[in-house]
């Protein structure tokens, strides 16, 4: 019974009749990749590198206030510190002129003080029209 089911060895189970192939056809090799595989994958990662640089950039310019301060005020305006908790739409809010836009000075001043976005740090000097 050498021939036999019973006798059926792990190697016959798992390799065809012909030497070094295995059952499903292909070499019995331990690293079986494609060059095209290996291609893929290079390219996906690439392509993640370069969304996370392109993420992380977009997110550094979004940060806020330009790194350029602001020169000093002219007439018809004033400095102001900016304090904790301070928006830049309560300081437009506080300057305006009586019956003023609040949307048009919140512009006036990011625009005179080169900001990129709404966010304000601490101690920010701001130029603001003098009331």
């Amino acid at each position: 019974m050498a021939n036999g089911i019973g006798s059926l060895s792990y190697i016959s189970m798992h390799t065809s009749h012909n030497k070094g192939t295995a059952a499903n056809g292909r070499a019995g090799r331990k690293n079986d990749v494609r060059p095209s595989d290996r291609i893929l994958t290079a390219r996906l990662t690439a392509a993640a590198l370069f969304f996370l640089i392109i993420f992380t950039g977009f997110a550094i310019v979004q940060s806020g206030a330009s790194g350029t301060r602001a020169e000093t005020a002219a007439n018809g305006e004033r400095t102001i510190v900016v304090s904790s908790g301070d928006t830049l739409w309560e300081i437009a809010q506080s300057v305006k002129p009586e019956g003023g836009d609040v949307r048009k000075t919140v512009y006036m001043i990011k625009k005179r003080n080169n900001l990129s976005g709404s966010v304000l740090q601490p101690g920010q000097s701001l130029i603001v029209p003098a009331k």
